[in-house]
């Protein structure tokens, strides 16, 4: 099997977009902005603030803009920002199924997700991986083509518990978001 490489960027969702892109400009407001805006009673407020926030945006603006999927001769290699670096021989591929697990550690920007179900190299141990490319289908398509003997299941439906999961977990992100904004700017 002589397939070329197939490169699949990660689908990622709108509300990703906008919090990363709010912690961005937040983070250089606080460093380039608002010391000379606010006065030197807020500064030490600010310098906390990018204390936190620079090393966070470090760490996630590669995530955010350079996770992808390559199908390459070896395998699957799962990358996402700095340190997700994963490699699966596609003869370890067992299955795959489509997602929306907010709660996985995932290499996935998305809740539109696959999850890739694997062998360990030695034994008989299973792991999984959960990816989000843009395009599933051909996605699915590219894998069946490097392992006819994956298996496509049917989608995973999310339970109740974790919708109500993911529904607390975003008003409690929205609050603490809010008010780290409210205590930057007021500088209490």
């Amino acid at each position: 099997m002589n397939l070329p490489d197939v490169k699949y960027k990660s689908k990622v969702d709108w509300w990703i977009h906008l919090t990363f892109g709010l912690l961005v400009i937040l983070n250089i407001w606080m460093i380039v902005i608002a010391p000379f805006s606010l006065g030197v009673d807020a500064i030490p407020v600010l310098i906390i603030g990018g204390l936190i926030l620079t090393p966070c945006n470090i760490l996630t603006v590669p995530m955010w803009l350079n996770t992808y999927y390559l199908f390459g001769k070896e395998g699957l290699k799962v990358r996402s920002g700095f340190f997700a670096k994963e490699l699966i021989e596609y003869d370890r591929i067992i299955s795959i199924c489509e997602t929306r697990n907010p709660l996985s550690t995932s290499t996935a920007i998305s809740l539109d997700r696959m999850e890739i179900t694997y062998r360990y190299k030695r034994g008989n141990f299973t792991d999984t991986v959960v990816v989000s490319p843009k395009d599933k289908e051909s996605f699915t398509q590219e894998l069946l083509k490097r392992n006819e003997n994956v298996e496509v299941l049917d989608k995973k439906p999310l339970t109740r518990g974790m919708k109500m999961l993911l529904v607390v977990t975003a008003i409690l992100s929205v609050i603490a978001l809010a008010a780290t904004a409210v205590m930057t700017i007021v500088g209490n």
